[in-house]
């Protein structure tokens, strides 16, 4: 061992795991699973050469303990974390497409969440460029305008007569190497989903809950201002005279 700079529990050490942990995340998030291992295995050198606790010595004194836990690692942790991240992560892409859909419908003058029946096709061919767990299939109709390639100048125009749709949610196997990620280093999945998904996903909630409650607020604050915007009827307008 070499003069030991990240000593157990001390200065030095936290600091290796805080960076490591927050590069390891960003890694996660970003779908760099390689750079993930990189830092990983960077970071465990460094404590080995550089650190006070012997973890390859102890590992090799111990096959059967470290089997032990690197089998609980993998097939207890990576699993349900797997799951939990899998089942936060749905609902976030629900959560996009709804709020893509609230806005395309206010650009089309349309209150409230239904879609109505004259948009769905051009709703479909809005939207099939932006997620990619929309799959359809047709034969283009070459008649309504150019045909562009998905992720260019524009949507790809289906003839609505021959539109199927293959999928309209996301499938596990289309994110098998983002899903393997999150089992392989499920502390730190499981930590900033916690910090992230859980802990945003209730003060969303409560913000929801709570926008009745304060636009009931506002309205009787600003009570007074809306008669500065209220035109004269044909009515009032005579009577004046």
């Amino acid at each position: 061992m070499l003069w030991p700079i990240f000593v157990l529990f001390g200065p030095w050490w936290w600091i290796l795991v805080i960076v490591a942990s927050i590069w390891i995340i960003a890694a996660i998030e970003q779908e760099k699973g390689f750079m993930a291992t990189v830092v990983f295995v960077g970071a465990f050198i460094a404590m080995t050469v550089f650190g006070t606790v012997p973890i390859v010595a102890w590992a090799t004194g111990h096959p059967w303990l470290t089997a032990g836990i690197l089998g609980a690692y993998l097939l207890i942790g990576g699993p349900i974390t797997g799951v939990l991240r899998w089942f936060t992560f749905v609902h976030d892409e629900l959560e996009k497409y709804e709020l893509a859909k609230r806005s395309w419908l206010r650009s089309h003058d349309v209150d409230g969440p239904d879609m109505p029946e004259n948009l769905r096709l051009k709703w479909l061919q809005h939207v099939e460029s932006l997620f990619s767990w929309i799959k359809i299939t047709g034969e283009v109709d070459t008649t309504r305008q150019p045909v562009y390639d998905r992720g260019r100048a524009g949507p790809i125009i289906w003839d609505p007569a021959t539109i199927k749709i293959k999928q309209s949610f996301p499938k596990a196997w289309d994110y098998k190497s983002r899903i393997v990620t999150w089992m392989a280093y499920w502390p730190w999945t499981l930590f900033w989903m916690l910090l992230n998904d859980v802990i945003s996903r209730w003060f969303r909630i409560i913000q929801e809950r709570l926008a009745g409650f304060m636009n009931a607020i506002s309205r009787r604050v600003f009570k007074r201002v809306k008669g500065d915007f209220e035109l004269p009827q044909p009515d009032d307008e005579k009577t004046s005279k």
